[in-house]
């Protein structure tokens, strides 16, 4: 989606050195049109400039957020997947019958609770509209 592909490319852009001294310098810029200027000017300056570039930077850092937990949780998922994987396989291994039946039902466990909280995660994410990020 374009959208996430223009919050990573801004993401990556004002973390690093060049945005904090750009943003320093405007601020630095600013302070003379406190003296020079009426004050109800000067604030208007900086609120025009600082009001809607935090709205925009609060929506970006919050899509970063919301990517990096989607992204969390599919690599949560696939650990889940992989060790039922190795609990499988030990069962099969295993001689003794309850020893077998314990570690089959952690494996199960582990699938169903993992399928669930996806389950929860699609519901939610399906109510508020995300199903496309």
């Amino acid at each position: 989606m374009w959208f996430n592909r223009f919050a990573e490319a801004v993401s990556v852009q004002v973390s690093r050195s060049w945005f904090f001294i750009l943003t320093l310098a405007a601020v630095v810029a600013w302070i003379p049109t406190l003296w020079l200027l009426d004050p109800g000017t000067s604030d208007l300056i900086v609120d025009s400039i600082a009001n809607p570039t935090s709205l925009v930077l609060l929506v970006l850092l919050h899509n970063a957020a919301f990517r990096s937990e989607r992204a969390s949780d599919a690599r949560s998922d696939q650990l889940a997947e992989a060790l039922a994987e190795v609990l499988h396989q030990l069962s099969r291994e295993e001689s003794d019958p309850d020893r077998r039946a314990y570690l089959e039902g952690r494996a199960e466990r582990l699938v169903r609770v993992s399928r669930e909280q996806h389950a929860f995660q699609t519901r939610g994410e399906a109510r508020d509209g995300r199903e496309g990020d």
